[in-house]
C-alpha cells in the first residue's frame, strides 16, 4: 500500500488568509471552519473578517448578553472611603450608608477624638473591649516621655512632678530661707494656719517653718534611699518579675513575647511577627 503523505498544518488564518503562496494548508473555498471562541472584535464592532471569520458571531440577543459580561476595568477604591468629603473624587466609594470596615481598632476612637463616628472605615470597639484595649496601651512606655505632644496619646506618661515640692527642696538643699523665698508660689503666699491650728514662725520668703522641715526630712530621706541603691548596684539582681501579657491585634491572644509595629503601634505575639516577616521578605531565587 502506498504510503499517505505527510500533511502540512491547517494555516492560522483558514478561509480567511489572505498571504499569497501560503504553504498551509486551508478549508474549501465558501467553507469557514468554525471555532468554539467569540469573536471578541465582533463584540466590539471591530472584526474585519465578517462571513470569513474563523470564530463565532453571536446574534444580536446572545452579543448584547455577553458585552453586559465582559468586565470593565475598575478604578482602584479610594483610600478613605465613605468618609471621603473631596468633591469629584475620581477613585471609587462604598454605596451610601455602608461602611466597608477595615480589621484596624480607632485609636483616636479610643481618646475620644474620631471625627467620622459610624462613618469611619475602622473599627469602634464596644465599651468593655475599648477599656481593655486602653489598659493594655497604658502598659507600653510611650517614646517622647513627658515631651509628647499627642493630646490623643494612649501610652504611658511619666507622673507630672508636683512643682512646689520640688522647688522647696532645691531650696533647702541650696541654704535655707534666701532660696526658699523662690520656691513660694506666685504672689508670694502660702496656706495660712487653719482655726485654732499651731503652726511654727513664717520664716522670710513667706515659707513656714515646719513646711521647710519637712522638705528638709524628706530630701535626706532620699539622699539615704540614693546611698542604699547605689550600694544594692553591686548585689545581686532581684529576680525578674514576670512580663505583663499583652493582646496581639492580629491572633487575640494574650502573650509577653511580641513585638510593636512601628506603623500602626499596635502589639502583634511572637508567631504573627514571625509570620509577617515571613510574607514581606523577598523570595529566594
Amino acid at each position: 500500500m502506498p504510503k499517505k503523505k505527510p500533511q502540512l498544518p491547517l494555516c492560522t488564518y483558514g478561509a480567511a488568509c489572505t498571504r499569497p503562496g501560503c504553504i498551509y494548508r486551508h478549508t474549501p473555498k465558501g467553507a469557514v471552519r468554525k471555532s468554539e471562541i467569540v469573536c471578541k472584535p465582533f463584540l466590539s464592532g471591530l472584526c474585519e473578517f465578517g462571513s470569513r471569520c474563523q470564530n463565532i458571531h453571536p446574534g444580536p440577543e446572545e452579543a448584547d448578553k455577553l458585552r453586559r459580561k465582559q468586565k470593565k476595568p475598575q478604578l482602584p477604591l479610594c483610600t478613605y472611603g465613605a468618609a471621603c468629603t473631596r468633591p469629584g473624587c475620581i477613585y471609587r466609594h462604598p454605596p451610601k450608608g455602608a461602611v466597608r470596615k477595615s480589621e484596624i481598632v480607632c485609636k483616636p476612637f479610643l481618646s475620644g477624638l474620631c471625627e467620622f463616628g459610624s462613618r469611619c472605615q475602622n473599627i469602634h470597639p464596644g465599651p468593655e473591649e475599648a477599656d481593655k484595649l486602653r489598659r493594655k496601651y497604658a502598659l507600653i512606655a510611650c517614646e517622647w516621655g513627658s515631651a509628647c505632644k499627642n493630646r490623643g496619646c494612649l501610652y504611658r506618661h511619666p507622673a507630672p512632678v508636683d512643682t512646689l515640692a520640688g522647688t522647696l527642696a532645691a531650696a533647702s538643699l541650696g541654704g535655707g530661707a534666701k532660696h526658699a523665698a523662690a520656691a513660694a508660689p506666685v504672689g508670694g503666699e502660702l496656706a495660712a494656719p487653719a482655726s485654732g491650728q499651731r503652726r511654727m514662725p513664717l520664716l522670710a520668703g513667706g515659707v513656714w517653718q515646719e513646711d521647710l522641715l519637712e522638705t528638709e526630712a524628706a530630701a535626706e530621706a532620699a539622699e539615704a534611699a540614693e546611698a542604699a541603691g547605689e550600694e544594692a548596684a553591686g548585689a545581686d539582681p532581684p529576680p525578674a518579675q514576670p512580663l505583663d501579657l499583652l493582646l496581639c491585634a492580629e491572633c487575640a491572644s494574650d502573650s509577653a513575647a511580641g513585638a510593636i509595629d512601628p506603623d500602626d503601634g499596635l502589639f502583634y505575639c511572637d508567631a504573627c511577627w514571625r509570620a509577617f516577616e515571613a510574607e514581606a521578605a523577598p523570595p529566594q531565587a
